[in-house]
């Protein structure tokens, strides 16, 4: 099977035609995403087609293969070179929230709101547009008091509402829409995968999966790693109104039935999965009048937590065709051929970030990196 890297960059209202390279880098949020895009050329001029803040959309694939062209990156510039070779750099709607400034105050005694609708109108004010994509209310109750800092811009007020609610958002790739909503949103159905969870199938040579499409990794290019998971976390819910009230609710790591068995008689080891580190974490919140809610509020933002801080107990990083159909959050599965060595790394995973390289030598490769989802999705 002969397979054909193709590529789309689109550059304002300019198509590229030819280029060097392309190099996209998507991530879960935690930084903007980025492309860098290399254009042949030995016209100084050309350097004064592209300005700073243009938008750029980039699309790279097999032709007429199953992975066909497929949108991966959509940003707007934020460099271009000096001089030549032509590059530029371009960074996703995070780097957009980045430097939009917000004066606005948010929510009083007699209107209550929503974490959820707070970040709804803050990624609504980004300009160039973005879309919000907010699954659900909440978390917890509507608040009746919400501290910004006066002209902050709107990332800062998102990071904010990030830690007061253990949510997360990012930028979902190839599209002018940002997520803000529980994490391992495809696993928990919030968001939808492109394709069906992809799997990544673990052999010496392509033979040992005659029917698989572009999806087989060599044992080499596979990098696990195994470190001790937080076997807690603990939560500290402080009412903003009234400050000598809080609520502690700790989240811990349910163990196996084998795992406490060794633990009996043997102390904790990486071999069991479960460490001894742990993790305090403390939110301000507008009590509800009901103390259920908000006890439930402080164990939920303690699980959140936990889960993604045991999301290192296994990492790891592979080398592969490239599938533009992957993205960051999305699960996958790794598989073993039957000819080699059992694994313990066989199974499910998730997506924490991708990396597409396009080149006319090398064609059109990806690196994923890749860590454990929690048990209980």
């Amino acid at each position: 099977m002969v397979l054909t890297p193709t590529f789309k960059v689109k550059v304002g209202s300019y198509l590229v035609r030819a280029i060097t390279s392309i190099t996209v880098s998507l991530t879960d949020g935690s930084t903007p995403s980025a492309a860098t895009v290399i254009i042949p050329t030995t016209k100084t001029s050309d350097l004064e087609k592209f300005t700073i803040g243009t938008e750029v959309d980039v699309s790279l694939g097999f032709s007429d293969e199953e992975a066909e062209l497929g949108q991966v990156f959509k940003g707007w510039i934020t460099n271009i070179s000096e001089k030549l070779p032509l590059a530029i750099t371009a960074e996703d709607g995070i780097m957009l929230a980045k430097e939009y400034v917000d004066i606005d105050t948010y929510s009083t005694d007699d209107d209550p709101i929503y974490y959820s609708d707070i970040a709804r109108d803050l990624i609504n004010k980004v300009k160039p547009k973005l879309s919000p994509i907010i699954p659900i209310d909440g978390p917890g109750i509507k608040q009746h008091s919400v501290s910004f800092n006066k002209n902050e811009s709107i990332l800062k007020r998102l990071e904010k509402l990030r830690d007061l609610t253990q949510w997360i958002y990012f930028c979902i790739p190839g599209t002018n829409e940002m997520y803000f909503g529980p994490a391992w949103p495809y696993d928990r159905g919030y968001l939808t995968k492109n394709s069906d969870t992809l799997v990544f199938q673990v052999g010496n040579r392509k033979a040992d999966w005659p029917s698989s499409w572009g999806n087989v990794i060599s044992v080499p290019s596979l990098d696990c790693k195994n470190v001790n998971p937080y076997s807690s976390v603990t939560c500290y819910l402080q009412d903003r109104v009234q400050r000598a009230t809080s609520i502690r609710k700790e989240a811990t790591v349910k163990k196996s039935a084998e795992e406490t068995e060794t633990t009996e008689e043997t102390e904790t080891t990486e071999e069991t999965g479960t460490g001894n580190q742990t993790e305090t974490l403390v939110v301000n919140y507008c009590f509800s009048e009901t103390t259920s809610l908000n006890e439930d509020y402080a164990e939920r933002c303690a699980q959140e937590m936990l889960y993604l801080l045991n999301s290192v107990m296994t990492t790891g990083t592979f080398t592969t065709f490239g599938n533009p159909k992957l993205l960051p959050w999305h699960p996958i599965r790794l598989e073993w051929h039957k000819d080699l060595p059992p694994s313990r790394h066989s199974g499910k995973f998730n997506v924490k970030g991708v990396v597409f390289d396009y080149s006319i030598e090398s064609g059109f490769r990806m690196s994923v990196d890749f860590r454990t989802p929690p048990g209980e999705l």
